[in-house]
């Protein structure tokens, strides 16, 4: 029958972006650099600036605001829809910049496993906060799916975008104007 395949595509694809909502992106945490005084003598310098405290954020790990949205967003469709096909999971993003010391230059490419760790705990605390029953055994850490733009691929659509509009708009004008 004619758009059988395409509509079985479509369909793959509309599952796949409902799937790519459970995602918790790396750009959703950031780092708590406050610092509890009662730590440490007065008058005595931090050991370094990453002098974490709290229980509630795992070694100075939190979200960000639209990071703690998302995370929100996701206890109330967990709490709230129990009845979805498949049981949901929680994506952690898995960290890939990080830096190794032990390598010549430093640059900050390589897997974090223990930060990952973090991240999910910090997750799935907060999924639990919102009343979300299994969260720990739904946060898992993996590559995020969908992949995103290279430099150059966002460089070329912008330009792109900006190119159209451009177009777009002197067509309209240039029309009026006859």
């Amino acid at each position: 029958m004619l758009g059988s395949e395409v509509d079985a595509i479509n369909q793959r694809q509309e599952d796949n972006a409902e799937q790519a909502k459970f995602i918790v992106y790396m750009h959703e945490f950031e780092i708590n650099l406050q610092e509890d005084p009662a730590r440490r003598a007065a008058g005595k310098k931090a050991i370094s600036l990453f002098d974490y405290v709290g229980e509630v954020r795992p070694h100075g790990l939190r979200l960000t605001p639209a990071g703690e949205d998302h995370v929100r967003q996701l206890a109330t469709r967990l709490r709230d829809q129990p009845t979805l096909d498949l049981t949901p999971q929680v994506f952690v993003e898995r960290s890939n910049t990080s830096k190794r010391w032990e390598t010549e230059h430093h640059y900050p490419v390589h897997f974090n496993e223990q930060l990952d760790e973090y991240r999910r705990e910090v997750v799935v605390e907060v999924l639990e906060s919102y009343g979300v029953v299994d969260a720990d055994s739904m946060v898992v850490v993996a590559p995020a799916f969908p992949t995103g733009l290279e430099a150059t691929e966002a460089a070329a659509a912008f330009e792109n975008s900006i190119y159209t509009q451009g177009a777009i708009g002197r067509g309209s004008r240039a029309g009026a104007n006859r």
